[in-house]
Parts: C-alpha cells; sequence; structure tokens
C-alpha cells in the first residue's frame, strides 16, 4: 500500500515510535513517494513529532505542538485528502 511508504520513509528518518514494526533487511523500496513524504515531514516539523501511529487511510501523529504545523503545505501535497485533529492526534488523510 501507498501510506506504508510514507510511513517507513517517516520512521527510516526520524526514528519515532509507531505501530508498525519493520526491518530494512531485504530493503524497503521508498522511490514512489519520497517527495511527498518529505514535504510531509517538513510541513509538520520533524522535531515536533512524538510519535506516529497509521491504518488503512490516516497516518495520525503524537505532536509536541500542533500550532507549529504548516497545515497549508500538508493540504497542497497530491496524496493528501485532508487533515483532522481529534482526540488530541494530528491525522493525515492520505489517498490516490
Amino acid at each position: 500500500m501507498d501510506y506504508l511508504r510514507i510511513v517507513f520513509f517517516l520512521v527510516l528518518t526520524t526514528h519515532v515510535r509507531t505501530n508498525y514494526t519493520t526491518s530494512t533487511k531485504g530493503g524497503v523500496v521508498m522511490g514512489k513517494y519520497t517527495k511527498e513524504a518529505k514535504q510531509l515531514l517538513k510541513a509538520i516539523g520533524q522535531d515536533n513529532i512524538q510519535g506516529l501511529s497509521h491504518c488503512v487511510t490516516r497516518l495520525r501523529f503524537e505532536l509536541d505542538d500542533a500550532s507549529k504545523v504548516d497545515k497549508i503545505s500538508i493540504e497542497e501535497i497530491s496524496l493528501v485528502k485532508g487533515i483532522v485533529e481529534q482526540s488530541g492526534q494530528f491525522q493525515v488523510i492520505i489517498g490516490n
């Protein structure tokens, strides 16, 4: 699934805790969505992320400060279908 590539990128570049355990053994291919993952990471702020989890359509971030997120930049990312702030989580809806 496409969202997993974004999760892999975020996990491998930020080392945040996640509910998705992964191994780089065998190689993880990131090429297709590297640009979008970098844009998302920049808009949220790498140092702003405390935790990350996901489901089929959402990336759920636990943030230090949600007010630091550049929501406009996130909404301009082609794979992003929306943003939801709920239950202390900052959620990014992913789709294509």
